[in-house]
């Protein structure tokens, strides 16, 4: 939610499970069976966090590839007594993706991405930090820590809004 265009980031979180439920159920089903020992097992699982590894190692598609890993991780449930249930996989997949579906609707209803937005949530947090200031005991760490919040703050709501002049202008100000 912190980043920029937080629908399209959860956009990209539910194509990467549905692309990464392939890869996942065939290393799950069909190459962990074979795994007998701690060698086997490496090999089984070698192609699929390799490419995870690949993925993240990219800087424009890093989180995605942690995503897969994460999914991969989470779905597999590798234990001592494995059990290997399709329909668990595929309700534990659907779940996920649902949670996704779901995460990208609240960003786009309570945080849309609108320069005046912005601009409001940046002076809310303005009053929010000069209340801390009023109500600290101590002034000069309060306000310390009020420069550098502002700071932050103004930085990101400065690159949210960088394609209207007059905003931040005002942010600014």
């Amino acid at each position: 939610a912190s980043g920029e265009q937080p629908e399209k980031i959860s956009m990209a979180a539910a194509a990467t499970v549905l692309i990464a439920a392939v890869p996942v159920f065939v290393t799950q089903f069909y190459l962990l069976p074979l795994a007998v020992d701690f060698p086997s097992m490496a090999v089984a699982l070698a192609p699929l966090t390799l490419t995870c590894a690949f993925i993240i190692a990219q800087p424009t598609i890093g989180p995605l590839g942690l995503l897969a890993a994460v999914y991969f991780a989470f779905t597999s449930n590798i234990d001592n007594v494995m059990t290997y249930d399709a329909a668990s996989f595929l309700n534990t997949s659907f779940a996920i993706l649902l949670g996704i579906a779901v995460a990208m609707v609240l960003f786009a209803t309570f945080f849309p991405e609108a320069p005046a937005y912005a601009s409001r949530r940046f002076r809310r947090q303005v009053f929010v930090h000069l209340g801390d200031i009023i109500s600290a005991k101590s002034y000069t760490p309060a306000l310390h820590r009020y420069q550098i919040a502002l700071c932050e703050q103004l930085g990101t709501t400065l690159t949210r809004v960088k394609n209207e002049p007059k905003i931040a202008a005002a942010c600014f100000a």
